[in-house]
Formats: C-alpha cells, sequence, structure tokens
C-alpha cells in the first residue's frame, strides 16, 4: 500500500490532533516489546512537557509532506527526576502511569545519542536535577 502526502499529512494531523496535550515520558529500563505494554521496572526520569511546566502538554505544527515537527513556538523540556541510562520514551497522556493500556494511541521511540534513535539527545544520561530539552522532533509516514 502506498499513501499518499495528503492521507499522511491527514492521518498525522487526525492522530496529534486527538492526543494535543500530551507529554513525552522518558524512561530508564528493558524497552517494552509494544507500546501498549506495561514499562514493567523502568525507572521514569523526566517528563517533557512544553516549557517544562507541570500539566502543560505538547502540541505540534500542521503536518507536510507526510510529516510533522514539534511547535516551534514551544520550549520542550522538563527537569530529571530520577538518574540512568534514557532507553526509551513514550508519547502519552500526563497522567499515564506506565501501565499496560489498550484504550489510549501511545507512542514508543529509542532515545541516544546516536542518529538511528527516534530521540536524539545530547546526552544519553540523565542527572537529577539536570533540565532535558528537546530542541526538535520530527515524526512522519513513509510513502509505502
Amino acid at each position: 500500500m502506498k499513501v499518499s502526502k495528503i492521507g499522511r499529512n491527514t492521518m498525522l494531523d487526525a492522530f496529534f490532533t486527538v492526543t494535543a496535550g500530551w507529554c513525552f515520558k522518558i524512561y530508564n529500563g528493558a524497552v517494552p516489546l509494544h507500546s501498549e505494554d506495561s514499562i514493567g521496572a523502568a525507572v521514569l526520569l523526566v517528563i517533557i512537557t512544553n516549557n517544562g511546566q507541570p500539566g502543560v502538554g505538547l502540541t505540534w505544527e500542521t503536518s507536510s509532506d507526510g510529516n510533522i515537527s514539534k511547535l516551534t513556538t514551544e520550549t520542550w523540556k522538563g527537569v530529571c527526576i530520577a538518574g540512568g541510562n534514557k532507553d526509551f520514551a513514550r508519547w502519552c497522556p500526563l497522567a499515564y502511569d506506565g501501565s499496560a493500556n489498550v484504550t489510549d494511541n501511545l507512542l514508543q521511540f529509542s532515545v541516544s545519542d546516536t542518529p538511528d534513535s527516534d530521540i536524539l539527545v545530547g546526552n544519553p544520561v540523565a542527572v537529577i536535577g539536570a533540565t532535558q530539552e528537546v530542541n526538535y522532533f520530527n515524526n512522519s509516514i513513509p510513502e509505502y
């Protein structure tokens, strides 16, 4: 199946409209096989919100050419509440507690300092009290 740019834009805009106001939660630990699986014993390192404000979720630009990016007027950041390697992240509701979830549209991403990761960070290790920023994020649906 091949999806047109208009189709990919429509899917991305619809998904991120439904999940507007959500956040990224970055974890240390074994990466769950599926995004709806429990995080198990993984430790929450940081919650990425708009300007690091508790309870203020993130929003996105309008998609283009099958890609969608963080809203450029927002600063996505959070303060690390635990230390450890940044192993994976979830796009999830602010109240998400890490349990198995088959009712929300969760996304799961790899996190590292290597270019092949979904979320590229300058330092792959979280330090308690340090600020973690996400300066750039782009998500896409490939044509096929």
